[in-house]
Order: structure tokens, then C-alpha cells, then sequence
């Protein structure tokens, strides 16, 4: 036992070993149970190799070496880094925009007079906007006229692929149904790629045998998808600089991958879901987030994922959403409600017939568009902006004047006067946001 609490003694921090003795037929047993190292207190180590070199994590039944990363996390939740309030010295304040600073602004002053008093430049510093005068991480990701321009990776790269498996060939041949990387501020890459996934996945209409009623029926719930892709935006480690979030979405599933692990270096598929407390890793972001009304304050957003899908239609115990967490990564996996229903045991309309004519009319439209566009009375060169503009942004997207810069590459007097010809033609109509706009699908 000597040998045993010597060696305890040499780690970092040091292990108190609870030793058992029996006497058995003559014999003496010894055990040595060493408890559980509090996640504050992770990784421990032997002092005399230093923790780089001898920290490892338990993975299944072996032990592994954590990367530097890896154990940086543990450093970083004993300590609480917020890597959301790091000055990114190569923005400028004048690069963000004012009208959803503004905004975020008025909601933090409502029924705090205290605050009313400060000008915007001190609150900005109490809230973690700036740092010294300099946009924080927090305040581009929020606020930035293009937040990718400083961090190319911060995006989310969505695709829809034929088949259960990646390399699955369409009838056609195609790869892919849809691809497209989202950018833009974070409230912005919520909205579109929601739109993305709403894009892609169906709806089954029910028809009641008995009273002949209908009803819809998505593959996904709602809340589920809004919930998980949220918590990959604000929950991502912004620390790895080198991944973005992740979209698959499969017949069968649905898949969302973030950069980061859990945030206290645990691992998500051996805790339980039920009672996990919520942790967050930009405390900034998702303060922001929760004062402009996308996301709640408390609640761990596991739970709210896993009670929207046991309250869904056609819930089945092998439906049950996926969590998965590495040293650098997370992973939810959701599955598709409808997949594998059959029309005659469900009473379900045709799903390729929906599908194909939901398709179908959208192509209508977009064509309806292009020929309104044609019989403008406008350049060549104006028509030639707006078809590139409806071609990025589609019907289901608000843009704004610095989307609209970016996506023709004019610079703001052009993209206004070009926006004024949008609406004076009908093109375009307001959406919710100041100075948000979305082009108008055309009359049947």
C-alpha cells in the first residue's frame, strides 16, 4: 500500500487511493479503488513527464494519448476562457452593421435604466462587444457586414444526397440533390440553412380513412431541427479554425457535425441526456442570441431535441435522435419519421407524386421569374445582377444591400440604386428586419 499512495502522491493532482483489505484462508487481498477525478480537476497526470506527454483519455476499453487540443479544452473550462470575447484586431468597428447592433442594443437597455445611462461604446465593453475599442469574436460573428472575410471556415456546408450512404448515385447520376455553403452573420446562417433543410426534406399528407380529413406530416420535427442546428452555431468551438458545421441530409437521416467537443471535455453518448445542465461555451453569443428571441435561456437543448421526437408522429424507439462527442468534434444524428412507411399502411399520399410536383411547380415559378425579369425595361447589365442575385438567393432567403454587394460585387451606391429597380418592379418585397428584403414569387 506504501508503493501504491507514493506513487499516487507523484501525479498531478494527487490521487487518494481508497484501500480495501480481506483475509481469505490465510491470505491477505488487497484493492485499490482510485475515484472519479472531478471534470475540473482534468486531466491528471505523473508530474515527473509533465501533461502533455502523459495525459490520456479512456476510449472504450483502451487508453489513448490526448492531443494538445484535448487537453487545452480542460484548460479552458477550469479556467473559463471565452474565446467569444478574443479581439480580432483586423476588424474595425465600422464594419458592422449598425441597424442589428442597434437593435441589440435597444432590447439589452429595455427595463434596465441603469444601463440606459451609458453610451453605446460602454455597454459595448460590458457586453463583451469590444475589447479596448475592438470588435470582439462575439461582435462579428453577430454583427459583421461579412464575418467570413476575417474566418472563411466560420460558414455551414449543407448538402442533400441520394440514397442512406455518401457515393450514392441518383437516377440521373448526380451526387448531389442540393449543395450550397451559407454565410453570412450567424442569426443570418440560422435562418438559411433552416431553409435549406425545410428545402430538402418532405412533407406526407395523411388522409383520415375514416373522416377523410388531411394532414400534414414533415420528416422531421420542426423544433428539433431549428434546436440542433442552433447549438452547433453558438455551441461550435471557434477556436478550430480549420472546420465548419456540417449538414447531411440522407433519406433515412439527418446529420449536423460541429467543431469542438463537449464543452467540460466529457463525452455526450456516456452521459445522460436527461440530466445534462447547459453548458455554454460562447456565454456571449448565446446571451446575444437569447435577448433578440432565437433561442431560449435555459433548458439543455439535448432534451428539447429528444421530447420533440417522442411527441412526433410515427416515433418509433429505434427513431431516437444520436448524440455523439470526440475530443474535437460533435455529431447529432436525426432520423427520418417517414422513412420506410409504406403508402397502404399509413394512408399516406404518394411521396415521389408530392415531391415531383412540389418540384415541379417551384420550377414554374423560378421560369415565370426569369421571363418577367426578361421583359423588363431595364440594361443588360441590371438584368444580368438581379438574375445572379435570384439565382444565390432563390425565394426563401432575405438578403440585405451588403448581401447584395457581396453576391454582384458592386459597392454601395450601385447596390442601393439596384435595389430601388427591384422594388419599383415589383421584384422584391420587405422581409422581417430592417432593411431586409426577398424576392416575390410570381402569381399563378
Amino acid at each position: 500500500m506504501k508503493h501504491v499512495t507514493e506513487q499516487c502522491g507523484q501525479m498531478m493532482p494527487i490521487i487518494r487511493p481508497v484501500f480495501t483489505t480481506l483475509l481469505k484462508d490465510g491470505k491477505t487481498f488487497v484493492s485499490a479503488e482510485i475515484p472519479g477525478m472531478d471534470v475540473a480537476d482534468r486531466p491528471c497526470f505523473y508530474a515527473g513527464k509533465g501533461r502533455l506527454k502523459v495525459s490520456y483519455v479512456r476510449v472504450g476499453d483502451a487508453d489513448q494519448p490526448m492531443t494538445e487540443y484535448e487537453i487545452y479544452s480542460y484548460e479552458a473550462f477550469r479556467r473559463k476562457y471565452q474565446d467569444d470575447i478574443r479581439p480580432i484586431e483586423q476588424a474595425a468597428l465600422r464594419m458592422l452593421q449598425t441597424d442589428l447592433l442597434e437593435q441589440y442594443l435597444a432590447k439589452l437597455k429595455e427595463g434596465r435604466p441603469h444601463l440606459s445611462q451609458l453610451n453605446a461604446e460602454e455597454i459595448g465593453e460590458l457586453m463583451g462587444i469590444t475589447r479596448d475599442g475592438v470588435p470582439t469574436m462575439a461582435a462579428v460573428q453577430l454583427f459583421g457586414l461579412f464575418p467570413q472575410a476575417y474566418f472563411p471556415q466560420m460558414c455551414v456546408t449543407a448538402v442533400s444526397v441520394p440514397g442512406t450512404e455518401v457515393g450514392t448515385l441518383g437516377p440521373e447520376g448526380e451526387r448531389f440533390l442540393d449543395n450550397r455553403r451559407i454565410e453570412r452573420t450567424l442569426s443570418q446562417m440560422l435562418e438559411d440553412t433552416v431553409s435549406f433543410v425545410r428545402r430538402n426534406i418532405r412533407i406526407k399528407t395523411v388522409i383520415d380513412p375514416e373522416t377523410g380529413k388531411r394532414a400534414n406530416r414533415e420528416d422531421y420535427p420542426p423544433t428539433a431541427v431549428r434546436e440542433a442546428i442552433l447549438n452547433a452555431l453558438i455551441h461550435r468551438d471557434y477556436l478550430i479554425l480549420g472546420s465548419e458545421v456540417h449538414i447531411d441530409i440522407y433519406d433515412d437521416r439527418l446529420t449536423i457535425s460541429s467543431p469542438g467537443g463537449m464543452a467540460d471535455g466529457t463525452r455526450i453518448q456516456e452521459r445522460d441526456i436527461t440530466n445534462i445542465s447547459s453548458t455554454r461555451r460562447n456565454p456571449v453569443l448565446a446571451d446575444v442570441f437569447a435577448r433578440l428571441g432565437y433561442m431560449e435561456r435555459q433548458g439543455s437543448g439535448f432534451k428539447k431535441i429528444t421530447e420533440t421526437y417522442y411527441a412526433a408522429h410515427n416515433y418509433r424507439a429505434e427513431l431516437e435522435p444520436k448524440f455523439y462527442s470526440d475530443g474535437t468534434s460533435f455529431q447529432v444524428t436525426l432520423y427520418n419519421l417517414n422513412y420506410g412507411q409504406t403508402t397502404g399502411e399509413t394512408g399516406l399520399v404518394d411521396e415521389k407524386q408530392a415531391f415531383d410536383s412540389e418540384k415541379t411547380g417551384l420550377q414554374i415559378k423560378k421560369q415565370a421569374f426569369e421571363s418577367l425579369l426578361a421583359g423588363l425595361g431595364t440594361s443588360a447589365p441590371t438584368k444580368e445582377n438581379i438574375l445572379k442575385l435570384f439565382q444565390h438567393f432563390g425565394f426563401d432567403t432575405v438578403f440585405a444591400r451588403t448581401d447584395v454587394m457581396r453576391v454582384a460585387g458592386i459597392t454601395a451606391t450601385p447596390a442601393t440604386e439596384l435595389m430601388r429597380k427591384m422594388k419599383a418592379a415589383n421584384l422584391i418585397e420587405s422581409a422581417k428586419g430592417r432593411g431586409k428584403y426577398m424576392f416575390v414569387e410570381p402569381k399563378e
